[in-house]
């Protein structure tokens, strides 16, 4: 339903952006960016899920592009991992650096995921001859007529 959609979008672009600025506010991201330990989570972390989603994909017969949009699609974090990090900080079973590695992990896969499955399916689309699948109302368009 419309009313579905609307809130959704509030709970994602006005509610979401509010808890990372809640987390941005318990530690310093500068003093404890750690570029080796956030580069070693991002690449664990985007191996794991990228090349599982991909495997299941295949196995399910899809194609190397629908396969690389699901990898993408496996491969994004919402908030439960900084919600376990924040408990874990507050516990002190990890220090500020890895949950910094964790919020950017967390960030980049968001951020990656929605322009590489539009890619990816666009470009299974043009191969099958099909480019209808992204002709929807953009978000403003929706709430406004």
């Amino acid at each position: 339903s419309k009313a579905r959609e609307i809130l959704h979008y509030f709970i994602t672009f006005i509610l979401a952006p509010l808890f990372f600025v809640s987390l941005g506010m318990r530690v310093n991201f500068i003093a404890h960016f750690d570029w080796q330990i956030c580069l070693f989570i991002l690449v664990i972390a985007f191996i794991g899920k990228f090349a599982g989603g991909i495997l299941g994909a295949r196995m399910c017969r899809f194609s190397w592009n629908e396969s690389f949009a699901v990898g993408f699609a496996m491969n994004t974090r919402g908030s439960l991992e900084i919600v376990l990090g924040s408990l874990a900080l507050q516990a002190k079973l990890i220090d500020e650096k890895i949950f910094v590695g964790l919020v950017l992990m967390t960030f980049v896969t968001i951020v990656v995921a929605g322009p590489a499955i539009s890619f990816f399916l666009k470009r299974h689309d043009v191969a099958n001859g099909t480019n209808d699948r992204f002709k929807k109302e953009t978000p403003l368009e929706m709430i406004i007529p």
